[in-house]
């Protein structure tokens, strides 16, 4: 047994949730699935993708936690973005939130040989995690729209005019 499995197991009294429906293995996303399908579906897949890992893993309270704290970190996020200065490099948050997922899956999860390795799991497929990312990518324009008109009907951002080509259609 790969060692990282072995000690995964260790650490943990649990033996993982196995679908009784299906009698199939859990499965879970790879650190590879978890970056793209992040990059793919923005910050709230990341934050699905790492709690169902953790579901697949037996440990609720960490998926709890991710859900929590990745709520925080999408608030924070879509309040700040307004103010930052037109300058400051559009494809920085991204990358920070997705590589910090992937660092996720490798430290408190199961990296790809792990998952490969072990008899209990199996991975997502990669049409799921281009599902999700897409159903998550739709979620996030949806929130950051209704967010970003509050903020501007609040007084607290400036929401620039529509260009005249535009406004004139309507």
């Amino acid at each position: 047994m790969h060692s990282k499995v072995a000690s995964f197991f260790e650490a943990n009294t649990f033996l993982p949730f196995v679908n009784t429906l299906t009698a199939s293995n859990p499965k879970l996303y790879s650190p590879n699935q978890v970056l793209l399908g992040s990059i793919w579906g923005g910050p709230i897949a990341a934050i699905y993708y790492l709690r169902e890992n953790f579901i697949a893993l037996g440990e609720v309270d960490r998926a709890q936690k991710t859900v929590f704290f990745g709520g925080i970190f999408i608030i924070v996020l879509l309040g700040l973005t307004p103010m930052l200065p037109p300058s400051f490099p559009a494809i920085i948050i991204p990358l920070l939130y997705c590589i910090g997922a992937k660092q996720v899956v490798f430290a408190k999860q199961l990296d790809k040989p792990a998952i490969a390795e072990h008899e209990l799991f199996d991975f997502q497929t990669n049409w799921r995690t281009l599902g999700v990312g897409t159903a998550c990518l739709i979620a996030f324009f949806i929130i950051a729209t209704i967010v970003m008109a509050l903020f501007a009907g609040l007084g607290l951002i400036d929401l620039p005019d529509m260009p005249a080509a535009a406004s004139e259609a309507n």
